[in-house]
Order: C-alpha cells, then sequence, then structure tokens
C-alpha cells in the first residue's frame, strides 16, 4: 500500500506538500555563482549596514550633546585632525563626536572592500582580489594624501 503525499485544496485546485514546499522554497541565486560568494555578500551586506547605524547612533549622539552644551553655538571649534578629534572624543565636545561618527561614515564601504579581498583570496580569485587591493590602496592613498579643512 503505497501513501500518497497529503493535498492541500487551495482555491479548488489540489496541491501535494511537496509542491507548497517547493514554492517557498526561493530559487538558487545563479548556478554559476559559489555558496561562498552568496556567504560573502552577506557579510559585506552586514558590514555596510552596522557601519551606517553605529555612524548614525554616534552623529545623533553629537548632535544632542551640542543641542545640550552650555557654550551653545558660540564656543564652536570644529576638529580637523584624528588626534583632535579623538581628544574632542575624550572630552566629550559635540563637534568632535560628530566628527567620528563621519569617519566611521566614510571607513565603512574602506572595511567593505577590505573584507572582499579577504572573500577573493578565500575563494581563491586572483584577479578580484588584485582588483580590490587595487581599490583599497587607492583609497588609502587618496586619504593620506588628500587635503582637507578650513
Amino acid at each position: 500500500m503505497s501513501e500518497q503525499p497529503e493535498t492541500i485544496h487551495k482555491n479548488n485546485s489540489k496541491i501535494t506538500n511537496t509542491q507548497a514546499l517547493v514554492a517557498v522554497v526561493p530559487p538558487a541565486m545563479n548556478d554559476k555563482q559559489p555558496i561562498e560568494d552568496a556567504g560573502l555578500m552577506v557579510v559585506i551586506g552586514w558590514v555596510l549596514q552596522i557601519g551606517v547605524l553605529v555612524s548614525a547612533v554616534i552623529i545623533v549622539l553629537g548632535v544632542g550633546l551640542y543641542f545640550l552644551h552650555p557654550s551653545g553655538q558660540a564656543g564652536i571649534q570644529i576638529p580637523h585632525t584624528l588626534i583632535q578629534i579623538f581628544q574632542g572624543v575624550l572630552a566629550f565636545q559635540p563637534e568632535a563626536i560628530i566628527a567620528l561618527g563621519l569617519i566611521v561614515l566614510i571607513a565603512t564601504p574602506v572595511v567593505r572592500v577590505a573584507i572582499s579581498i579577504l572573500g577573493f583570496a578565500l575563494e581563491h580569485d586572483r584577479t578580484f582580489a588584485l582588483i580590490s587591493l587595487l581599490v583599497l590602496l587607492i583609497l588609502l592613498v587618496s586619504f593620506f594624501l588628500g587635503k582637507g579643512g578650513a
């Protein structure tokens, strides 16, 4: 006696449990795309989301401190170097905290490129690892050679 799969009646049509399960499971992203690529994309997505959220929280804290700061808008001292930013953060200066949030926001895609290098290297994809390394080097050189400030 063979066992028939249970049927689900929906809109006057019979659907077996197997067919219902197949309809729920998402199709593969691409047969040519390795599983590791999907994992790498998930990690990169989380890094970007967490970076943006952390920077937003830091900036909001800085803005909140700015409005609560007794000196108000009269004593604005915007930090221009990393040392000034970190000294200002330790002194709870609102402008420095906002600047730290902006640095975290700017650093987020740089971290994404660094993770891409690691992911491509683990997949033994030398071409994309080298391209990502070149992009990272260009980003870092532009940060260190860039002129800014007032």
